[in-house]
């Protein structure tokens, strides 16, 4: 059989009614299922995060957000988009290395890592945007670059390239912080 990731390499498949169906058998093919399951989670939860979370709570609130003192910095409002649709892609992209090889025991700790800065990532627009809790929405941003860093250096020691497909991400979560920040301070009256 070949496999559905990678089509030039080839999948050994453990019979279930063959007589010699190993340990190591049942744990590839669970690992396999678990790769499996978990891109297509992120990848949904990525189209989700872009579409709903975007159109509930951004559009509903940008006149609020428009009244805002922001940093001299702050890009306009239709870099937001492509910036996010590209470093979603490289998100995705970084797990897929990530897990390409299999699943193992060494991998639980990288893989919970990234599920948590998914986590806070997807949370911060509702924070900011429905919200409109400024100071919790920069404690997600810096509880997020936390976990994105120990994502970084857990991935590095399996796939380099995938490790290194996370960094314009952290680079712009730093920026999104700097940002939050500044609203923080020139709005001290607002969302605190």
């Amino acid at each position: 059989f070949l496999n559905p990731l990678f089509p030039s390499k080839k999948i050994i498949w453990c019979n279930k009614l063959h007589p010699t169906v190993t340990k190591s058998c049942r744990v590839r093919r669970l690992a396999h299922r678990l790769i499996l399951l978990i891109r297509n989670i992120t990848l949904r939860l990525n189209v989700i995060d872009t579409k709903i979370l975007y159109y509930q709570f951004m559009i509903k609130n940008m006149a609020w957000y428009h009244s805002l003192d922001k940093a001299p910095l702050s890009p306009p409002d239709w870099v937001f988009a492509p910036v996010w649709t590209i470093l979603y892609i490289t998100i995705a992209l970084s797990l897929f290395l990530f897990l390409k090889n299999g699943f193992s025991k060494e991998k639980i700790l990288p893989l919970f890592f990234f599920i948590i800065q998914m986590l806070l990532n997807f949370a911060w627009t509702p924070v900011f945007f429905g919200l409109q809790n400024i100071k919790a929405a920069y404690i997600i941003l810096a509880a997020l670059i936390v976990f994105l860093v120990l994502t970084i250096i857990t991935f590095y020691r399996f796939s380099k390239p995938a490790a290194y497909l996370l960094i314009p991400y952290l680079l712009w979560s730093v920026f999104a912080a700097y940002l939050n920040f500044e609203i923080l301070v020139r709005n001290t009256t607002v969302g605190l």
